[in-house]
């Protein structure tokens, strides 16, 4: 599978955040990200995760360090302190979750 590029995570989060306020569907949205390049399967993760984010729930889906640290730059710059504490209380929660299926430890 093609590397994800840091093009494309920044192209998912501007696609995500349209969704998420309802200016284009989801569907839309996935087929844009892969005329840019991205994977289905990716870019719907990436999307899902933006989600989770802005909800502060449990994300199942990974994420590489530059979409994570990326994501939760423009959460804040967008949403402020109280987004980005939701952000993080989602990106917690995955941590949690990933250490319990993969028995290791995230450093």
């Amino acid at each position: 599978m093609p590397k994800i590029t840091n093009d494309q995570i920044i192209k998912s989060f501007d696609i995500a955040k349209e969704i998420f306020e309802g200016n284009i569907t989801q569907k839309n949205g996935l087929d844009e990200l892969v005329l840019f390049g991205m994977n289905r399967n990716s870019a719907s993760d990436y999307i899902y995760n933006y989600q989770c984010m802005m909800d502060g729930k449990l994300m199942t889906r990974n994420s590489n360090t530059f979409g994570t640290e990326y994501y939760l730059d423009k959460i804040f710059e967008n949403g402020g302190e109280t987004a980005l504490q939701k952000a993080l209380i989602s990106l917690s929660l995955h941590l949690d979750y990933y250490e319990e299926v993969s028995k290791t430890k995230v450093i």
